[in-house]
């Protein structure tokens, strides 16, 4: 058998071959391939013009850095809700990578300080949030160390710095308002429903702190004009006793809102009884559903809502001391 023997000729068309059928990148491919790769962009406030912008009440406390031609940092806690740490950027949209967020140590604490892990910067538009990191966030500012958040985008790789000058007194009031912040938001208030037992009107310790979390919250906002609260029972027993257990339900809630401080007069209490159900009566679970009572808040300016057929006792009934029969 023979074999062919490889001459100079054979080897120089082997290579025009390969570099004929190689795929041709343009200039414009090229210089934005080593773009990519090459830019990192650091975006940092100079010193002298860092700023930590602290705000807060009972119902929200905020910690806001501006950060030079980039956007902001800020941590946030809403009343009823948990510590939040975003990256606001102005221009920045969506990068398509995950980024990430780490706390930076100071030359002098580094011999004394095991590198920190980096955290997860989830991007939603123009915001990025790292909420895990929030309190430990927090705490960096009080140890006098700085953030940074890594963010590699299509242009090139972007450090967004948040150095840590005069933070430590803002993170403090930052702490302080957290303290005093209401347990519950308006929005988690202002349509609450309390489930009742079968033939109680007294209420559960969780559901004593959920009262007492209204109270809180209108003592706190003057905007909310009027709480309305409405009993119901389910149809099992007398129709008359289940009236009665129903406005005994509503005067306990309306006892503990008055005793916490809140104004008679802002409340309206009604017992409808088994008239309004929002579930069938023909299952347990039905049952469950319809013994309740509901607490609204109505803002300012805001129309009452009615049922078309309320029960509106002109005095407060006594209270069943055990009621057997109704639900």
């Amino acid at each position: 058998m023979q074999t062919g023997r490889v001459t100079p000729s054979s080897v120089w068309l082997l290579l025009i071959s390969t570099i004929l059928s190689a795929p041709i990148l343009s200039a414009a491919a090229l210089g934005q391939t080593e773009l990519s790769a090459a830019l990192t962009v650091t975006a940092v406030t100079p010193l002298e013009q860092a700023q930590w912008q602290y705000r807060g009440d009972k119902f929200a406390c905020s910690l806001r850095h501006p950060v030079a031609d980039f956007g902001s940092y800020q941590l946030r806690h809403r009343a009823g809700g948990a510590l939040q740490l975003q990256l606001q950027a102005d221009w920045l949209n969506q990068p398509e990578a995950q980024s990430t967020l780490t706390l930076l140590v100071p030359d002098w604490q580094r011999p004394h300080q095991a590198p920190t892990t980096p955290y997860p910067l989830i991007w939603q538009g123009q915001r990025g949030y790292a909420n895990e990191a929030a309190p430990a966030a927090l705490q960096a500012l009080l140890r006098g160390w700085s953030w940074q958040s890594q963010i590699q985008a299509r242009a090139g790789r972007y450090l967004v710095q948040a150095q840590n000058v005069q933070a430590k007194a803002a993170a403090q009031q930052f702490l302080a308002c957290q303290q005093q912040l209401l347990p519950r938001s308006f929005e988690q208030l202002r349509n609450l429903q309390l489930p009742m037992a079968s033939a109680r009107f007294t209420l559960t310790a969780a559901q004593k702190i959920e009262v007492d979390a209204v109270a809180a919250y209108v003592n706190a906002d003057p905007k909310v004009a009027r709480i309305l609260i409405d009993a119901h029972t389910d149809n099992r027993g007398d129709s008359l006793e289940n009236l009665v257990l129903s406005r005994a339900r509503s005067d306990e809630v309306v006892s503990r809102l008055v005793a916490a401080g809140v104004s008679a007069h802002m409340i309206e209490a009604r017992g409808h009884g088994e008239r309004y159900p929002i579930a069938s009566n023909r299952t347990a679970d039905g049952r469950q559903r319809n013994r309740r009572v509901s607490i609204r808040l109505e803002l300012e300016g805001q129309s009452l809502p009615q049922h078309q057929s309320s029960v509106d006792f002109n005095q407060t009934l006594p209270q069943p001391q055990a009621l057997g029969a109704g639900q």
